[in-house]
């Protein structure tokens, strides 16, 4: 090992130049390998770590993506049942002119065909199965007299897509707290349900009926439809009806 100081050529072994007494450097082979070894280690880790951050990232999108793709399917069923309850009263022809909504006496689902009344509807071109009925998504009625428009119903197939019942809450949803006039944005946000259909009639009447059921302190399902009227955008009333199984 070579003196840094006097240049002497030192047995590896020594500590200390044994012409002049310098401290001799040891080679930092070994810190080398220990900075690679650790390196590497922390390389592996940071890549690992942006692996998972990706992968997150990917499913993030994915959940918003499919999240805005139901937005915007409610969004324009909404928007196509509200152009036409506007047009209560009207003829539906001229109506028709007017929005540029296109409207089907025909169903192209035989469960709409078999279970809902309509004069005219529009309907999701996208299905779900509810109890083993293939349905639309979502479905538009309109009831005429006369040629003329008195009701509209959006229905929401998706709410019992996964049980026919309806959608599972905790226990029975109870409006007692709520007085005629108050804010159906309130009430709307106490049932915290999405309806299972929404009928606008005239003078600005709304019904929204909500399906749900519960387990009992026996550990039964009982399942309940939640029938809400709003005017005006205010609460009216609502009632509770008692869903009992099929054959009781």
């Amino acid at each position: 090992m070579i003196c840094p100081k006097c240049k002497t050529n030192n047995s590896s072994e020594e500590k200390f130049c044994i012409n002049c007494g310098a401290e001799l450097l040891v080679p930092n082979t070994v810190k080398k390998e220990e900075n690679t070894s650790q390196n590497l280690w922390f390389k592996s880790k940071n890549r690992k770590a942006m692996l998972i951050g990706v992968s997150l990232i990917a499913i993030i999108i994915i959940v918003l993506i499919a999240v805005l793709i139901i937005e915007f399917s409610k969004s324009e069923s909404e928007e196509k049942a509200q152009l036409l309850s506007s047009a209560i009263g009207h003829k539906v022809n001229d109506v028709l002119k007017i929005q540029d909504i296109s409207l089907s006496e025909k169903s192209t689902y035989s469960g709409v065909s078999d279970y809902i009344k309509f004069s005219y509807l529009s309907e999701s071109p996208d299905s779900v199965k509810v109890d083993g009925v293939i349905m639309p998504k979502w479905l538009i009625t309109v009831m005429a007299e006369d040629d003329k428009i008195s009701s509209v119903v959006l229905y929401d197939f998706t709410v019992m897509e996964d049980n026919y019942k309806g959608q599972e809450v905790n226990g029975e949803i109870k409006l007692s707290s709520f007085s005629k006039g108050d804010k159906f944005s309130k009430v709307s946000n106490a049932i915290d349900l999405d309806p299972y259909t929404v009928e606008y009639k005239e003078n600005d009447t709304v019904i929204y009926t909500y399906k749900y059921y519960f387990l009992d302190t026996a550990e039964n399902e009982q399942a309940r439809t939640l029938i809400v009227e709003v005017k005006d955008k205010e609460y009216v009333s609502s009632k509770v009806k008692t869903v009992y199984p099929a054959g009781l």
